[in-house]
């Protein structure tokens, strides 16, 4: 096995902040893009499926993509993805038909998918044991803090123009070269013939693609919901809301750093534990929040529990699944992953027809409470939990 250099991490880093590039750079733009398109009948849910039909691609064409991968290996499809993410992400600086850009932004939820499988793959591939925690941790807060920039810098791009911010998804293009400099395929990728539902298979994976669905479903309560409580419930400025709503991503980051090394003292279960507690914390003090100020600390535990979340199941995914099935099983835990962020308003949607909305966190807060002592009450010790 090759070493593993910094740029050969660094490389995946890169690949993985692309798919939070893909929404966090156009977001600042949908205002612009709902006016531009006036005219046009529902152009404001219209507007709004610009930023959320990626994650539904995602989540359909993820577990193809994992074929894909399984198929032609782990290097090749990434080429074609990364052209597909320029030619597709960057629709929006030049279509004046809606229509067109809602197509450039499922290409794009394609290429995301291809990528995210892929790189989810080549971590198995590449690292193992404590070195993959490290890899993984290091991982979050990169994509973490790209959130972050991503945001910002899309929302200076689109005080020039709405169009403007749809000129970064031309980034991939600088990562083909570095892709082929430093990443090389693994002889594991040969296709196997064993079947998908023996061990470290399917219904193996079941728990795992399960979390995922309702980690991200939980976690993207925060940007879905949180703006209309501020401006809503407590009277506050869509800037205000956006202050708040940056926390998050900021203690997600240092959620994230010390990630590896809480995995050298306790096991995956226990790490769950932390994140249900940590959440559940924050989303229930959410719920009885009156004022803005007073939600800064409680975004202090979401974000913190978030920031260990994604790279908790994707270490316990890559230990529980079989080599010759990662690549596959890895398409749809990136599905799982983006259907839950596609689905969390329709989550919470139920919940709005009998209690106000700042009580919807407050109720989940208190599901995920529930989660973490069901977790420490029939916590077993286990080689892959």
């Amino acid at each position: 096995m090759k070493p593993h250099t910094l740029t050969l991490k660094l490389v995946l880093w890169l690949l993985a902040a692309l798919t939070m590039l893909s929404g966090a750079a156009i977001a600042a733009s949908l205002p612009g893009i709902a006016a531009h398109f006036v005219d046009l009948e529902n152009s404001e849910i219209l507007s709004r499926m610009i930023l959320t039909l990626p994650a539904l691609t995602i989540a359909l064409i993820a577990p193809i993509a994992g074929v894909l991968v399984h198929r032609f290996g782990r290097i090749m499809p990434m080429y074609f993805a990364l052209v597909l993410y320029a030619a597709a992400g960057t629709t929006g600086l030049f279509a004046d038909s809606i229509w067109t850009m809602l197509l450039g932004r499922m290409g794009l939820g394609a290429a995301v998918a291809v990528l995210m499988t892929a790189g989810t793959t080549l971590t198995g591939d590449y690292f193992q044991g404590r070195e993959r925690d490290r890899f993984l941790s290091l991982q979050g807060a990169f994509v973490t803090l790209g959130g972050v920039f991503f945001l910002t810098g899309g929302g200076v791009l689109s005080d020039f123009s709405w169009r403007a911010p749809f000129g970064v998804y031309f980034v991939s293009l600088l990562l083909i070269p570095l892709v082929a400099i430093a990443l090389y395929e693994p002889k594991t990728h040969a296709a196997h013939k064993e079947s998908m539902f023996g061990e470290g298979g399917y219904v193996a994976a079941l728990p795992v693609f399960a979390v995922a669905f309702f980690t991200m479903a939980i976690f993207y309560i925060v940007p879905t919901q949180l703006p209309f409580v501020v401006m809503d419930h407590m009277g506050g400025s869509g800037r205000e809301a956006g202050f708040v709503m940056g926390t998050g991503p900021l203690f997600g980051a240092i959620g994230a750093l010390g990630y590896a090394r809480l995995r050298r003292y306790i096991s995956l279960r226990s790490v769950y534990i932390v994140i249900c507690i940590s959440q559940g914390v924050g989303l229930g003090t959410i719920g009885l929040a009156s004022e803005i100020w007073q939600l800064y600390l409680p975004l202090v535990f979401v974000g913190f529990g978030s920031g260990l979340a994604m790279a908790n199941t994707q270490s316990w995914f890559l230990d529980l699944v079989a080599e010759a099935k990662r690549a596959k099983l890895s398409g749809i835990l990136t599905g799982s992953f983006f259907f839950g962020q596609f689905s969390s308003p329709l989550v919470v949607h139920p919940f709005l027809a009998f209690m106000p909305l700042h009580y919807v966190f407050t109720l989940f807060g208190s599901f995920l409470l529930v989660a973490a002592a069901v977790l420490a009450i029939t916590h077993k010790r286990s080689a892959s939990y």
